[in-house]
C-alpha cells in the first residue's frame, strides 16, 4: 500500500485519493461526493454564521433609517431627554440611548417604532438592562422602584 498526500490510501480497495476533495474551511478531506466544498459540520457553522449577520445587517438598516431617527428623537423629547430610570429614582440625569424593550432582533416593524416600547436611558443603566428580554427588563426597573 502507498500512502497519498493527507493520509489516504490509494491501493486496490482502501481509499482512492480521487475520490476525495479538501474541505475548504477545516481542510478535511471529504468524498467528491458531498455537495458543495464544505464538510456537514463547516456548512452548518457556515449557516449559522450567515444568520447572525442577517439578522445584524436587518437590526443596523432599521437604526440607520430616518423612521427610527424621527422616533428616538420622539422617545427623547417625551423625557425632556432625561434617563426615565433614573427620574423615577429621583436622580436627573440625561438619557444617551433609547432602548428597545422588545429587541429589533425580535420584533417587527410594529414593535421597532412603537414609542410604548422604547424606553430613555443613561450610559449606567443601558449597560445594565442590554441583552435583558421584556419580561427580566420589567423585573429589574421594578426592583429598582421599590
Amino acid at each position: 500500500m502507498q500512502l497519498l498526500h493527507w493520509g489516504i490510501f490509494d491501493d486496490r480497495g482502501v481509499k482512492n485519493s480521487m475520490d476525495y476533495k479538501e474541505c475548504y474551511g477545516c481542510r478535511k478531506m471529504i468524498p467528491k461526493s458531498n455537495k458543495g466544498c464544505y464538510c456537514p459540520e463547516c456548512r452548518s457553522s457556515i449557516t449559522e454564521s450567515k444568520k447572525q449577520y442577517s439578522v445584524k445587517a436587518e437590526t443596523e438598516k432599521i437604526y440607520k433609517s430616518e423612521q427610527w431617527k424621527r422616533t428616538k428623537e420622539q422617545s427623547l423629547k417625551r423625557s425632556h431627554y432625561m434617563c426615565e430610570v433614573c427620574e423615577h429614582m429621583g436622580i436627573v440625569r440625561r438619557a444617551d440611548a433609547v432602548h428597545h424593550i422588545i429587541k429589533v432582533a425580535d420584533g417587527d416593524n410594529s414593535t421597532h417604532f412603537d414609542l410604548n416600547n422604547l424606553v430613555n436611558v443613561c450610559e449606567k443603566h443601558h449597560k445594565e438592562i442590554e441583552g435583558l428580554n421584556k419580561k427580566e427588563l420589567i423585573n429589574y426597573l421594578s426592583s429598582l422602584l421599590r
